[in-house]
């Protein structure tokens, strides 16, 4: 049974999405590939046909413009997964699937991944497989609480009904709830993870230590380099998870501070070797381009509280058809920067609390000269819940143009 390999990126990480499907088709030449390229393809195609570049409109996300605006780029990436997933699974359903980020980097065929999709439905992979060391160095494994047990860079597939279970409930949950909020618990689409072993069935936690390798486990795997073949452990690596990568080769990964570069020669050489590849595949060229997601459609770019200001106003029933429309009768972006007439009350002001518990009473019996308190009181409650002092609502869209 071959594999259909998939993976979610905005368009600047197009040069990794490219190096993951050449190591990929390397090691498994009859495999197909799914990039979803979260802002467009911008026309990209692939000459060999292995590789199929998609739209978030084109694998039937619901109110994809919506659902692109209420998340940062990495969310939005993330909350993609089960969609991606599933559509490529109708495309092939004699397919086994495989879900890869796309800063990882394969170096051996999946033999062992390839044997248990024969005979599990979900096959997921745990961070770490020995207690990290208590060094207070970052990250700690209470760190790996918050995060996830599992990490949600790899997950294999068999299309059967429990995985499709699996992708429904995944779908449900990441459509509202892929938020990087770990103080609500949150922590995009994988902590989500923590619940599908007791949920579903047929799942299976690969602990393999050749499988996504990564800074969060370097404590328990020595990489090694033989005859340009990397190995873990002294077993061949199947592959590295590069999250956080630095491209000036000063650190393992932003997200880490306990092993530097200069500790060891062959994980250094695994680094190069993969900026090399980056390179060949236009890193330099496309890293910096404008994530179109990121902006309003006259440029100016929308900032992280005005996606929290939009999902909440989703959940009292306001909805956009597009909320990047900075012009005409629905537009978002009008409103977000409009009073309530007659008053110096931001509009958006009013959507939040007219309902809420402390104001309501305020603005039914609504009086000229009792607005400098309610508005005063109305910026603290704003500021408690966003943390973001709001003067007039030209502070919603103070970003910078791209």
């Amino acid at each position: 049974m071959k594999w259909a390999l998939c993976t979610v990126i905005s368009s600047n990480y197009l040069s990794f999405a490219k190096a993951l499907a050449s190591s990929f088709l390397t090691h498994h030449p009859d495999g197909v590939i799914w990039v979803l390229i979260t802002d467009g393809t911008k026309g990209e195609k692939d000459a060999s046909g292995r590789i199929t570049y998609v739209t978030v409109e084109q694998i039937g996300v619901p109110n994809a413009a919506s659902f692109c605006f209420r998340y940062g780029p990495a969310e939005l990436c993330n909350a993609l997964k089960p969609y991606l997933l599933t559509y490529a699974m109708k495309q092939h359903p004699d397919y086994r699937f495989l879900f890869l980020d796309a800063d990882i980097y394969l170096y051996s065929p999946l033999q062992e991944l390839e044997e248990l999709v024969a005979t599990h439905s979900i096959i997921l992979t745990p961070h770490i497989t020995s207690p990290l060391p208590q060094d207070q160095k970052i990250p700690s494994e209470l760190d790996l609480i918050r995060a996830g047990t599992y990490n949600a860079g790899c997950i294999a597939l068999r299309n059967d009904e429990h995985s499709k279970q699996f992708l429904r409930w995944w779908s449900d949950h990441l459509e509202h709830e892929c938020m990087n909020d770990q103080k609500k618990g949150l922590f995009m689409d994988q902590k989500w993870l923590e619940l599908v072993p007791g949920l579903f069935s047929g799942v299976h936690i690969l602990r393999n230590k050749a499988y996504n390798a990564a800074y969060w486990n370097l404590h328990e795997r020595k990489i090694s380099r033989q005859d340009n073949q990397y190995y873990v452990n002294e077993q061949p690596l199947a592959f590295f998870h590069f999250s956080g990568y630095d491209y000036e080769l000063q650190r393992v990964s932003h997200y880490q501070n306990r092993y530097k570069m200069t500790d060891s020669e062959d994980v250094r050489s695994l680094f190069e070797q993969y900026k090399r590849e980056l390179q060949r595949f236009g890193y330099e060229q496309t890293f910096h381009e404008m994530n179109q997601t990121t902006i309003f459609d006259n440029g100016v770019a929308i900032l992280p509280v005005v996606r929290k200001v939009y999902h909440a106003m989703e959940k009292t029933g306001h909805r956009y058809h597009n909320p990047f429309q900075t012009t005409g009768e629905d537009s978002f972006y009008q409103k977000l920067i409009s009073y309530i007439d007659g008053t110096m009350i931001p509009w958006v002001f009013y959507i939040l609390y007219s309902d809420h518990v402390s104001f309501k009473a305020a603005f039914q019996s609504y009086r000229k000269k009792e607005e400098p308190a309610l508005l005063a009181s109305l910026r603290m409650q704003f500021l408690h819940e966003y943390q973001c002092y709001v003067e007039t609502p030209e502070a919603f869209t103070a970003g910078e143009k791209g």
